[in-house]
């Protein structure tokens, strides 16, 4: 169980400025198998999703969810916000108890109407502007709000790996709409659809593959790196062929590929650092060292995506690290080298 401390480290930075990170203890980062979180993995019933649970501050939730939290839980962290969940997963009965308790279908949706019950829902209680931080961020890891009137409320849109999201009820409570791409200003406009559509149909926030995009050939169709990986998201021949990918060198099958990679190897191996590990040395090197190799490389590459979802890269400057937002990198120089 991960100790309820935060630990605060600010470093100064260029012209006054201050980089901010809260660190919190828990499952060493690389750990080989599905992260439990704050709870035991345990199995959902009585509800609509039939899957596994994983827990966040105490609440169950499909894993896909609880990954894509966990990324936008570490951008938040990044400007002193801390997202703490009430309410996730619920089961029929317990809705039922709940809509006895408060008979309102405009704040509590009766038994069997409600999206809790399929496990993408988050109930997120915080202060200090974070509702107005998540109503500018929370799209970019897939959540959206579902009712204007509950800031709280955010539903995961991709859905649970694995599972089909159920039609929403026109009229009821929990009928959310789509949301928009909420992809960050670096994603190129002519790939920002490719990346929503494809990410949401794996069950993936888009940040996630459109940074590993970016990290892995600055959205270059036409990229080929000095072992042979070819095309927008560096597909070696026997993984392209493996995934049933015809031309790596076109985006329009390239992108939907690699988010189905991404989405088996989360699934296969229980986190999103351990898939970015496979996505670049291979899933059979993460088994083997039980957890991220120790290579450089690909150490290095693991840091650079979730930078990159977390809205901010290190950037070396001089013998300091400095902390700055990723537009004003691209501003400097482009896809940055590990």
């Amino acid at each position: 169980v991960p100790l309820a401390v935060d630990v605060t480290v600010r470093i100064p930075g260029p012209l006054g400025t201050t980089a901010t990170a809260v660190a919190r203890a828990g499952p060493a980062l690389g750990s080989l198998g599905a992260d439990p979180g704050d709870g035991p993995v345990v199995q959902a019933s009585g509800g609509g999703y039939s899957g596994p649970l994983v827990f966040r501050d105490g609440k169950p939730m499909c894993p896909a969810v609880a990954s894509a939290f966990d990324l936008m839980q570490a951008a938040a962290s990044v400007v002193g916000l801390d997202l703490q969940i009430t309410s996730a997963f619920r089961t029929d009965r317990e809705q039922a108890e709940l809509f006895a308790r408060n008979p309102d279908p405009k704040w509590v949706a009766p038994p069997g109407r409600s999206r809790h019950r399929d496990a993408t829902e988050l109930d997120i209680q915080t202060g200090g502007g974070a509702y107005e931080w998540l109503a500018a961020n929370a799209p970019r890891f897939g959540f959206v709000q579902r009712y204007s009137w509950e800031p709280w409320h955010w539903g995961y849109e991709p859905g649970c790996l694995g599972t089909a999201r159920p039609p929403a009820v026109p009229g009821a409570p929990d009928a959310g709409g789509t949301a928009s791409t909420g992809l960050p200003s670096w994603v190129p406009v002519e790939y920002r659809g490719t990346i929503a559509r494809s990410a949401r149909a794996a069950g993936i926030p888009a940040v996630l593959l459109a940074a590993l995009l970016y990290r892995e050939s600055g959205f270059r169709p036409d990229a080929v790196s000095p072992v042979g990986a070819l095309g927008i998201a560096q597909f070696m021949p026997g993984t392209a062929a493996a995934v049933g990918l015809r031309d790596p060198t076109d985006p329009a099958q390239a992108i939907p590929a690699a988010a189905r990679h991404l989405a088996d190897l989360i699934g296969r191996l229980g986190s999103i650092e351990l898939a970015l590990a496979a996505y670049n040395a291979g899933e059979g090197a993460v088994r083997r060292y039980g957890g991220i190799p120790p290579y450089a490389e690909t150490q290095a590459y693991v840091r650079a995506v979730m930078s990159l979802v977390g809205g901010a890269v290190l950037v070396p400057a001089g013998d300091d690290v400095v902390l700055m937002p990723v537009d004003e990198r691209l501003a400097v120089g482009g896809p940055f080298a590990a």
